[in-house]
């Protein structure tokens, strides 16, 4: 089903965004979802008898890796909502106005925007750049208003990768994360864990839609590297610096944002975890 014209602004995952203004924006999407009947609902409210976790990030940005890991370290009592069902920045302002302990993985926007290239296989269409860029810029003015909420955190997508238990630190989590667990989990192992556990998923470890599985996993891929580097290229073509500018902007704005308010986490030794 289209979109409606007023929905059209902004592709994927911005396309329930129109004015980037939250409460604008949730009146629309609410009404407009009535309407057409056409919004995928975040399952985060299924088991009230237990606490959540939502991973919400914009799409490459690490929240398929950040959310295996929490997935491992959350004390049982604690459900882990995948967020990629929507990577919506809308759905990061209703469950964070409920309440409910939101991460968001945050990655600057020419690594971002050059993997949602190569998962569309789009990485060398200068059209596409633009609108991921567009996108992505939207994505983060509209979440960066959801940080004046305590149940929200930031965490990086070096962190992610590196260090995800600085999360585990992070005030709105910190309670629902088992630290000795947290401590212990192998980052090696839980990759080739997830690899495993993604190799019959199509538009991750099986090809989606015509598009080859390697463009598509959310996993370091040595194999896609002339394609990421055409994709690359085009985001920092001169046609393209204002929308590239707009796009750091955003981001820049969002961390310093995120760093102000205490939201983000940041760099802490395993044994520190232990001990707080």
């Amino acid at each position: 089903m289209a979109l409606p014209a007023i929905r059209r602004r902004y592709s994927y995952s911005s396309a329930d965004l129109v004015t980037l203004n939250p409460s604008i924006d949730l009146l629309l999407d609410g009404v407009l979802a009535f309407a057409h009947r056409s919004r995928v609902e975040l399952k985060w409210q299924v088991d009230k008898r237990r606490a959540n976790i939502i991973i919400l990030g914009f799409p490459r940005s690490g929240n398929t890796f950040l959310t295996a890991w929490l997935k491992e370290v959350a004390r049982s009592s604690v459900n882990i909502v995948d967020g990629r069902s929507t990577h919506s920045a809308l759905d990061v302002h209703r469950t964070a106005r409920a309440g409910v302990a939101v991460v968001i993985p945050a990655r600057p926007p020419i690594d971002t925007c050059a993997s949602m290239m190569l998962r569309g296989d789009n990485f060398d269409q200068i059209g596409y750049a633009e609108a991921m860029l567009r996108a992505y810029r939207a994505w983060y003015v509209t979440a960066e208003q959801a940080l004046v909420h305590d149940s929200v955190a930031v965490i990086t997508f070096e962190r992610i990768i590196e260090e995800p238990w600085v999360i585990a630190a992070a005030e709105p989590v910190a309670h629902l994360i088992d630290p000795k667990i947290a401590s212990s989990v192998k980052l090696d192992l839980l990759a080739t864990q997830l690899r495993t556990s993604l190799a019959d998923v199509p538009g991750q470890g099986s090809d989606q839609n015509g598009v080859e599985s390697r463009l598509m996993v959310s996993l370091p891929e040595a194999s896609r590297a002339r394609e990421s580097a055409i994709a690359r290229t085009l985001l920092v073509d001169d046609s393209l610096a204002e929308h590239l500018a707009d796009a750091e902007r955003a981001y820049g704005s969002f961390m310093a944002s995120a760093l102000g308010q205490g939201r983000l986490a940041i760099s802490t030794t395993r044994q520190d975890m232990l001990t707080k």
